[in-house]
């Protein structure tokens, strides 16, 4: 699939979640002997979760920012958003990976992307 998108035969996407936080996962860390760990209480305190999708053929990031969990609904807008783009390819292949979010799109909107769109998902 690369060496197509590479020679402009298809369209290529990498779709993926992530979030950013000024809170470590693990409330712990190493400090001088004697002197207990400590963190600034005044810093900011926000999570920030957003959903990418990388466009193989031109290296463009397609991306929305969330300050809540990213849910199905936000994997469906971005990839209505990338079915929708100007430039297209005869077909456009988005790859997922196996999250939950990733699956049970429904049947109609599957075939909205493929029929409307050529647009086809790909899950690993």
């Amino acid at each position: 699939m690369q060496a197509a998108a590479l020679a402009d035969q298809l369209s290529l996407f990498y779709l993926d979640e992530s979030g950013f936080s000024t809170i470590p996962n693990v409330q712990r860390a190493w400090a001088p002997k004697g002197k207990p760990h400590a963190a600034d209480a005044s810093s900011c305190r926000q999570r920030v979760n957003v959903i990418g999708a990388l466009e193989f053929n031109t290296g463009r990031l397609w991306y929305d920012l969330h300050g809540q969990a990213v849910k199905r609904p936000h994997v469906t807008e971005l990839i209505d958003r990338i079915a929708r783009r100007e430039q297209r390819m005869p077909l456009t292949v988005v790859v997922l990976d196996n999250a939950t979010m990733h699956h049970h799109f429904g049947s109609d909107k599957l075939d909205e992307w493929l029929i409307e769109h050529r647009l086809i998902l790909l899950e690993k």
